[in-house]
C-alpha cells in the first residue's frame, strides 16, 4: 500500500511538472507547420512573388497558378499555410524566429543580394550628414488582399556603422481599406522590431481596422548592439474577396536626435553596431 502510494504521489507529480512546462510555452495547433517548413514555404512565397512581379503577371488566376505550385511542391493545402500565416501573426516571436530563417536562406541564395547591398549603401553615405534618413528602398505604395502573395508586407535590415544609443526609428504608412471596412474578426497586424546581440528585443504592435495614417515608433537604448531592424503588416483574407488594402505614404525614418557635447562623449563609450549588411 505505501509503495503505491508513493508511485501515485511521484505520477501527481510528474503530472503538475508536464502541465507547467506546456502552460510556459506557446499551444501550437496540430495544423500549423513548423518554423522550419514554415519558413521553407515562405523562402518559395517570396521568391515566387518576387519573379511574379518582375514577369508583370497581373491575372489573379495566374498568381493562383504559381502559388499551387508553391503549395504541391511542399505537400501542404492553400488552408494550411493560410492557418499556419494566421497563428504566426498573432505569435510575433515566432514569425521573427521563422523569417531569421527565410532571411538566412536568402542570404545564401539570393543572386540578387549585392545590389541590394549597394543601394543601400549608397542611401546610408546620404545619411551622415543629416540627422534623419528614409530607410525605406521599397515601392512607397503596396496593394496587399487576402490571396497569396499579396498579403504580407515584410522587411528586415541589418544594422550599420550609423546607428546611435538614442537614434528614433519610425515606420510609418497611410491605410485605405477599400470596398468597405475591414472584417473585424481579422484584423491587420502591423508591427516593429530592434533586435540586439544578446538575443534581447523592443517592439510596437498595432492591430488596424480602419483608414489612416499609422505610425509605429521604437527608441534605441543601451540594451546591446543592434542585430536587425524588422517588422511585417499582415493582411488576413476576408469574408468579402473584393475587400483589399492599399498602402501609400510608407516610410521607414531613422532620426539622430540633437545632443550636447557630454552625451556625443558618452556615445563614443558605448559600441552600438556592426558592418553594414542588408538583406529583404
Amino acid at each position: 500500500m505505501r509503495r503505491n502510494n508513493k508511485l501515485k504521489s511521484g505520477l501527481f507529480t510528474a503530472i503538475l511538472l508536464l502541465l507547467c512546462l506546456s502552460a510556459c510555452n506557446v499551444r501550437r495547433p496540430g495544423m500549423v507547420l513548423s518554423n522550419r517548413k514554415m519558413a521553407d514555404v515562405l523562402y518559395d512565397y517570396h521568391m515566387t512573388k518576387s519573379m511574379i512581379r518582375e514577369m508583370g503577371i497581373v491575372a489573379d488566376d495566374d498568381k493562383q497558378a504559381y502559388m499551387d505550385f508553391v503549395y504541391q511542391k511542399h505537400n501542404i493545402t492553400e488552408e494550411v499555410f493560410d492557418s499556419s500565416l494566421s497563428w504566426y501573426s498573432r505569435n510575433p516571436d515566432a514569425m521573427m524566429s521563422v523569417y531569421d530563417l527565410v532571411f538566412l536562406r536568402m542570404d545564401k541564395e539570393n543572386t540578387n543580394i549585392k545590389d541590394r547591398i549597394a543601394e543601400r549603401d549608397n542611401l546610408m553615405n546620404a545619411s551622415i550628414s543629416g540627422d534623419s534618413v528614409n530607410l525605406w528602398t521599397e515601392p512607397p505604395v503596396q496593394r496587399m488582399s487576402g490571396r497569396p502573395f499579396e498579403n504580407l508586407l515584410s522587411f528586415k535590415l541589418t544594422a550599420d556603422n550609423f546607428y546611435e544609443y538614442d537614434d528614433t526609428l519610425r515606420w510609418s504608412m497611410n491605410y485605405h481599406f477599400m470596398n468597405g471596412a475591414p472584417d473585424a474578426s481579422r484584423p491587420t497586424v502591423m508591427m516593429l522590431q530592434i533586435w540586439y546581440d544578446r538575443d534581447s528585443m523592443i517592439s510596437e504592435q498595432r492591430t488596424v481596422l480602419q483608414d489612416g495614417v499609422q505610425t509605429l515608433t521604437l527608441q534605441n537604448d543601451t540594451m546591446g548592439v543592434i542585430k536587425t531592424v524588422q517588422g511585417f503588416v499582415y493582411y488576413p483574407r476576408q469574408a468579402d474577396s473584393t475587400h483589399f488594402l492599399l498602402l501609400d505614404d510608407i516610410s521607414l525614418f531613422r532620426m539622430h536626435p540633437k545632443r550636447t557635447a557630454e552625451q556625443d562623449s558618452i556615445r563614443e563609450t558605448i559600441p552600438l553596431t556592426r558592418p553594414v549588411r542588408v538583406t529583404r
